[in-house]
C-alpha cells in the first residue's frame, strides 16, 4: 500500500538580478563604504604638499642636531684602573725633582788657579792692534825723520826725554806687515828709560799716559843693514827694514834732566856715538 504523504520539493536558490544598463558600477579603486561607519574623506593636493614640507623640516632638524653632536670635542676614554690587590703595598707617591741649575760659564777674566804657568791664557790683543790703513787724529814728523801717527790723546803731563816709561807695543816689519813682537801677547808691558837706545823713543816725546801712537822708523834709524834673528836662527827682521811700532803709553815717571835727549844717530854712520 503506498504512503499517502507527498514528498517536499526543495527550495529554488535566489540569484541576484542581472545588472542593467541603468545600474551604475562602482570603481574597483575606491573601497566601498563599510556599513555602520562614515566614509573617510579624501586628502586634497594642498594637504599632501604641507605634509611633505613637514616631513622635510623634521629630516633637516635631525641632520642639524646630528652635525652639532659630531662637532663637539670628544673626551678621551678614561683608562681602566686595575683593582688594587688587597695584599700588595701601595706605591709611594713620587715627588717631581726640581730642575738642576745649569753650570755657570767660566769667567774669562779670572785666571784658572789650577792651570799650569805655561797653560794660562794670554790676554787678548786690545784695540791697539790697529789696521794697516787706520786713520789717525794727526800726523807729524820728528826732527830725525820718524813719522808719528797719533790715534788717541792721553791725560796728564807730556812725556819728556829721560823719563821712565811703561809701554805696551806691537812691532811689525812694514814690508809685508809681518808681526815681530808684541808685549800684549807676552802678558806684561815693558819699562825702559826714554833715551837714545830706544829705537822709537823720539816718537814718544810729548805723549801722555793713556795715549796711543804709531811710530814709523826708517831703516837707517832702526837696525840698518843688520839682520835680526830669533833663538832658532830664523831671520825675523831683514836688513834695511822699515819698522812700525804701535805704542800704548801705560804710565810715565818724569826725571829731572840737565840736557835734552840727542836725536838717535844713523846706525850706518861712522860718526862716534853722542855722550849719554
Amino acid at each position: 500500500m503506498s504512503d499517502p504523504t507527498p514528498t517536499p520539493t526543495p527550495p529554488t536558490p535566489a540569484f541576484p538580478a542581472a545588472a542593467t544598463a541603468a545600474t551604475p558600477v562602482a570603481s574597483p579603486t575606491v573601497p566601498a563604504a563599510i556599513p555602520g561607519k562614515p566614509a573617510r574623506p579624501r586628502m586634497s593636493a594642498k594637504h599632501l604638499r604641507w605634509v611633505g614640507i613637514g616631513i622635510a623640516l623634521m629630516a633637516a632638524g635631525g641632520l642639524f642636531v646630528y652635525g652639532c653632536e659630531r662637532s663637539k670635542p670628544q673626551k678621551p676614554p678614561t683608562p681602566a684602573v686595575p683593582a688594587p690587590n688587597p695584599g700588595a703595598t701601595p706605591p709611594k707617591p713620587t715627588t717631581p725633582e726640581s730642575p738642576k741649575d745649569p753650570p755657570k760659564a767660566a769667567d774669562a777674566t779670572k785666571p784658572d788657579p789650577n792651570a799650569k804657568p805655561d797653560e794660562k791664557a794670554k790676554p787678548p790683543i786690545p784695540h791697539t792692534d790697529l789696521a794697516q790703513d787706520a786713520k789717525p787724529l794727526r800726523e807729524f814728523t820728528t826732527p830725525s825723520g820718524l813719522t808719528v801717527l797719533e790715534f788717541k790723546d792721553g791725560e796728564g803731563v807730556p812725556t819728556l826725554p829721560k823719563a821712565l816709561v811703561t809701554t805696551h807695543y806691537v812691532l811689525r816689519v812694514k814690508d809685508g806687515w809681518k808681526k815681530v813682537y808684541s808685549t800684549w801677547e807676552q802678558g806684561e808691558p815693558d819699562t825702559n828709560p826714554l833715551d837714545e837706545n830706544m829705537v822709537m823713543g823720539e816718537g814718544m816725546i810729548g805723549m801722555k799716559a793713556g795715549g796711543m801712537r804709531r811710530i814709523i822708523v826708517p831703516a837707517q834709524k832702526g837696525f840698518g843693514k843688520e839682520e835680526k834673528k830669533d833663538e832658532a836662527g830664523n831671520v825675523v827682521i831683514p836688513a834695511n827694514s822699515t819698522l812700525v811700532y804701535d805704542v800704548d803709553l801705560v804710565s810715565v815717571k818724569q826725571r829731572v834732566v840737565e840736557k835734552p835727549m840727542a836725536p838717535r844717530a844713523n846706525v850706518d854712520d861712522k860718526s862716534p856715538e853722542p855722550n849719554k
